[in-house]
């Protein structure tokens, strides 16, 4: 008996993988597709109502409608008072700001809360406060006194 050969056509060799790969390849685009497919289901989407609150600035508050206070907090800014001291309660490098126009006035006997502030931008080595280095520079004493002033009325609306 002879042997016949047979002859496969070039699809017959389609091995299983290829099979599973476009099997994959077609579940994960249906699962890409577009979702207002089942937005008409007949289920409805019910939004879940939400209370928020945003806190705006009240335009009768003196120090929001001071313009001294808005310079004050640009020579703070341009003068990177931020780099070390926070206009909050942490301490940095030097004491967090948040109340220093409270605490100002009771620092050193004698002296109102805008001399503190004065003395303190102007000549910084004149009293430290407790836990904190003679850290900061004096050059603060050279801005003009109306910028001086300015940052004083910023720093006390903390």
């Amino acid at each position: 008996m002879g042997y016949q050969l047979m002859r496969l056509s070039p699809f017959s060799r389609v091995t299983p993988l290829l099979v599973v790969s476009a099997l994959v390849i077609v579940i994960a685009l249906a699962a890409c597709s577009s979702d207002s497919e089942h937005a008409d289901s007949g289920n409805p989407v019910t939004p879940i109502p939400t209370l928020v609150t945003i806190d705006t600035p009240d335009p009768s508050d003196e120090a929001d409608a001071d313009p001294a206070v808005a310079s004050g907090e640009e020579v703070f800014a341009a003068n990177a008072c931020v780099a070390c001291h926070s206009t909050g309660e942490n301490d940095v490098v030097g004491p967090g700001l948040a109340g220093i126009g409270e605490r100002a006035g009771t620092r050193v006997a004698g002296q109102s809360a805008d001399e503190y502030l004065n003395e303190a931008i102007k000549d910084p080595g004149a009293f430290i406060v407790d836990g904190f280095a003679n850290a900061m520079p004096g050059t603060f004493g050279n801005l003009p006194e109306g910028e001086i002033n300015d940052l004083i009325t910023f720093l006390k609306s903390l």
